[in-house]
């Protein structure tokens, strides 16, 4: 599709920049005095102008037939919203008996004439007042004036001078002679200004009413606005005229909503250049709205809108309406010259910009454009200038970080700072209806190149993140007031970062669980660690990240020492330690926590907020509190062990969505997977690593502590463990036990008799018939360097391994599968586990798609919690 500029061709003063406050605005008493606009005063510039809305024919026509056969209406009232045309029908009807012979080929005149089924315009007077121009106090009277004009002054001078409405005979005579045109606008302006001779004025509007009714050849066309906004006492005037003009009246309408399509057209474009394109747009844009006709209003549905958007086009029909029934509602917005002024701007904006959009769709008002926010901020109050700025169109408004948070597609195309526009744009009224549906706001954004599910997830957002956006009832809407989002923020702000930290670490206590025998809680030295033989989880501070330099030389110093006494059982620690930005996210998460838990504490505060926001309280605090688990397993992934003598860091990787595990229970079964804890061992590995190869004899003692003690043994959780293997050994005859006097081999070892004060004899009394053949599990191949039972302190650190032979390898390798959900812990194990084990780089990607209930919590915080943390590219994310 085109861009809308190479289309509908905008006029030059447009393109260039350069609008003309006056172009737009409609003065009768200009166009008497040969001054203004060209537009209006120059009558072949005024007729090119002019679109013939069938409001305005029937008018001119039926006063041109009063004018020539003395039958039809006699008196006229145009009474329309403020701006709605009435005097541009005034300035039609002057230019219409001045010029109209001159012009018979314009439009306007054309029409007028085969309306009112004659081929010339008779000569008539105008005589016109204007209630906006003439001074009550030192000038002339409206019948003052009409006097004059007609060149007989002296028959209502003293009328005038005193201010005294004359009889109906005087007007009789002052009409009567020939056919006239009597046009009178603003005269409810007038009438207020007059306020120490109003009664005059309006015995004079009785009077006039009556005589031109009776005068076949006069007409009375006078203008009334639906309201007024000048007080209580002006809005009583303006009741009082209706009332004289509403016996002998006809009202007519000049321009009724959808003519206005073509007012538009008329006066701001130059030409639409391809009507081809303009069909094939809309046509497009109507087959995006019955594809998603379940998601937008019901009227986007139906053929006719089709055609208001073709009758609309370059704009978007919301825009034309969003004005012509919110912005028209109040008292101060010019409805015909105020949409006018603001799409001229809207147009030149865009155009400077080259915005190359298929449509003009209400997302696309640039708020930041001085003249356009203006326009709208006359109407509404200065204040709201600041929420536009805040929320809107600021370099670090809400809205754009909404875009930054969820990507560089949302911010190419601006869809969250274009709803907002809506918002705003389409927000605010005078009546009761304010606000938009969300479905009135798809409206308002849903183009073809954007994907539809993208609407919903930035208003979603919007929501929750913009300060003076509300959400009630089903409508959005701008306010002055703050919302919740201002309130937690400002709520958050007054959290400290001592409270942050206090809950932070009581959320890692109510999280650590008990799965490992016993659990160190924050210590911060090394005698808060006891010297035993029992498999100990420390878990240290958040402060103590793993990025943070002195974190390591703090494991060192709990590894190595008790206190100022070497620590004995080194191989029965792990410790475990948070990651820097992750605890970062759970540090917002809390705070945040923190802060609605205030607001719900704040009773005075409580106390004013609605039913709805209330609830949104409850149920983050209630969404903040189950993610919880989830935030504190993602921050405290490192596991730090000593292997070797040297220190070894492991990542425990992003918790899986929805798990219950505590922090404990996580590790646990990290270690036990990756064979670092052992829940049995076998006599072999007795044998190989826990007795010396010279030594013939070995207390159960120092097997046992061999375990606790060396690091490059495995762990194992107690000595039941290691006890477990020697009875199994001397059973099975891979060595003897000798308690007191008596040996085992080949026999069961009473648990009871198996003491430290035991000696395993790697000998046997007896040499066995056959070398024993146990099965080894794989987890138990670890360093053949054997122990020397008995010394205070391990002989660290060991000899590298021996190189293993290069083995055939591939240069590529590509899989494409399909795994059930019941089996993705495998597909980690499996594969993806093993090559990261050899420092492959890889990428692959998750195609997913859940069927049933998936709870919000899951769906709306973990999961995209963990995609961010491991910064996933997500290209679409769809949720219904």
């Amino acid at each position: 599709m085109k861009a809308w500029y190479e289309v509908a061709i905008p006029r030059e003063d447009i393109l260039h920049g350069e609008l003309d406050d006056s172009m737009f605005a409609a003065d009768l008493r200009d166009v008497l005095l040969e001054r203004g606009a060209l537009e209006y005063r120059i009558p072949e510039k005024f007729f090119q102008q002019t679109y013939p809305t069938e409001g305005l024919v029937n008018l001119l026509a039926q006063v041109v037939r009063r004018l020539t056969t003395g039958h039809g209406d006699a008196v006229i009232q145009l009474q329309t919203p403020f701006g709605g045309g009435k005097t541009h029908a005034l300035i039609s009807l002057y230019h219409l008996f001045r010029h109209g012979n001159a012009h018979r080929e314009a439009p306007l005149v054309k029409h007028t004439l085969a309306r009112a089924q004659i081929e010339t315009l008779p000569e008539v007077r105008i005589l016109t007042f204007v209630g906006t121009e003439a001074d009550a106090l030192q000038g002339k009277t409206p019948w003052g004036q009409f006097a004059e004009q007609l060149g007989r002054y002296a028959l209502l001078e003293e009328h005038d001078r005193k201010r005294r409405a004359p009889g109906a005979e005087n007007l009789r005579a002052l009409l009567e002679d020939a056919p006239t045109l009597i046009l009178m606008d603003e005269l409810a302006a007038y009438a207020v200004n007059a306020c120490d001779f109003a009664a005059q004025v309006m015995v004079f509007c009785q009077q006039l009413t009556e005589v031109v009714k009776s005068l076949p050849n006069s007409v009375l066309v006078v203008t009334l606005p639906s309201s007024t906004p000048y007080g209580e006492e002006s809005e009583r005037m303006l009741r009082q005229l209706e009332m004289i003009f509403g016996r002998v009246q006809a009202i007519y309408t000049p321009v009724e909503q959808d003519e206005f399509f073509h007012v538009i057209r008329q006066r701001l474009f130059k030409e639409i250049a391809d009507p081809t394109e303009v069909r094939r747009t809309v046509d497009v844009f109507y087959e995006l709205y019955q594809r998603h006709a379940e998601q937008l209003p019901e009227k986007a549905r139906s053929d006719s809108y089709r055609e208001r958007m073709r009758l609309a086009y370059p704009f978007h029909p919301e825009v034309i309406d969003l004005l012509y029934e919110k912005w028209a509602s109040f008292s101060t917005f010019q409805r015909t010259r105020g949409v006018l002024k603001l799409l001229g701007e809207v147009l030149s904006d865009l155009y400077r910009r080259r915005v190359a959009e298929p449509l003009i769709l209400p997302v696309h008002i640039n708020l930041a454009n001085g003249a356009i926010q203006q326009e709208l901020l006359r109407h509404i109050g200065n204040r709201f200038a600041s929420v536009i700025q805040r929320d809107i169109t600021g370099d670090s408004a809400q809205a754009r970080m909404v875009e930054k948070q969820l990507g560089t597609e949302y911010e190419a195309h601006q869809v969250a700072r274009g709803l907002a526009t809506a918002i705003f744009f389409g927000g605010f009224s005078a009546g009761e209806k304010r606000g938009l549906s969300e479905a009135e706001l798809r409206l308002c954004a849903f183009r073809p190149a954007l994907q539809t599910a993208m609407v919903g997830d930035a208003l979603h957002h919007l929501t929750s993140k913009l300060w003076y956006l509300h959400h009630e009832n089903g409508l959005y809407e701008f306010r002055l007031q703050p919302n919740l989002n201002k309130i937690v923020q400002e709520k958050y702000e007054q959290v400290s970062l001592e409270q942050v930290g206090e809950a932070v670490q009581q959320a890692v206590r109510k999280h650590a669980g008990s799965a490992i025998s016993k659990i160190l809680l924050f210590p911060e030295r090394s005698d808060d660690i006891p010297d035993t033989r029992e498999l100990k989880l420390g878990v240290l501070l958040p402060r103590d990240t793993r990025s943070q330099p002195n974190t390591e030389s703090v494991l060192s110093a709990m590894w190595d020492k008790v206190g100022e006494k070497p620590r004995a059982f080194r191989n029965t620690l792990v410790f475990l330690v948070a990651d820097e930005q992750h605890l970062a996210t759970l540090q917002n998460r809390v705070r945040e926590r923190l802060a609605y838990e205030r607001i719900k504490a704040d009773t005075a505060l409580w106390k004013t907020l609605s039913e709805e926001d209330r609830a949104i309280v409850n149920r983050r605090i209630q969404d903040l509190q189950g993610g919880e688990l989830f935030l504190v397993l993602n921050a405290y992934r490192h596991v730090a062990l000593l292997r070797d003598g040297r220190l070894d860091w492991r990542s425990l990787g992003t918790p899986t969505a929805g798990t219950r595990e505590t922090l404990s229970q996580r590790v646990r079964k990290f270690i036990e997977d990756d064979d670092l804890l052992l829940k049995q061992i076998s006599p072999r590995m007795i044998l190989d690593k826990a007795i010396p190869a010279d030594a013939n004899e070995v207390s159960v003692q120092d097997i046992t502590d061999a375990f606790f003690r060396y690091t490059h043994l495995p762990m194992v959780e107690s000595e039941q463990v290691v006890l477990q293997a020697i009875q199994r050994g001397v059973q099975e005859g891979a060595f003897a036990v000798r308690v007191g006097e008596r040996a085992y081999y080949r026999e069961p070892v009473p648990r009871e008799a198996l003491t430290y004060d035991a000696t395993l004899l790697k000998e046997p009394p007896v040499a066995p018939a056959t070398e024993p053949a146990p099965e080894e599990r794989a987890s138990e191949r670890v360093s053949a360097q054997p122990v020397v039972i008995g010394e205070p302190h391990p002989v660290e650190p060991l000899p590298p391994p021996s190189k293993p032979a290069a083995q055939p390898s591939y240069r590529r390798y590509k899989l494409r599968v399909s795994v059930p959900s019941a089996k993705t812990y495998e597909l980690m194990r499996g594969v993806l586990t093993p090559l990261m084990s050899h420092g492959l780089n890889f990428r692959f990607t998750v195609e997913l798609e859940v069927q049933g209930e998936i709870p919000k919590t899951l769906a709306d915080i973990n999961i995209p919690e963990t995609l961010n943390q491991i910064q996933a590219d997500v290209e679409i994310q769809e949720k219904e």
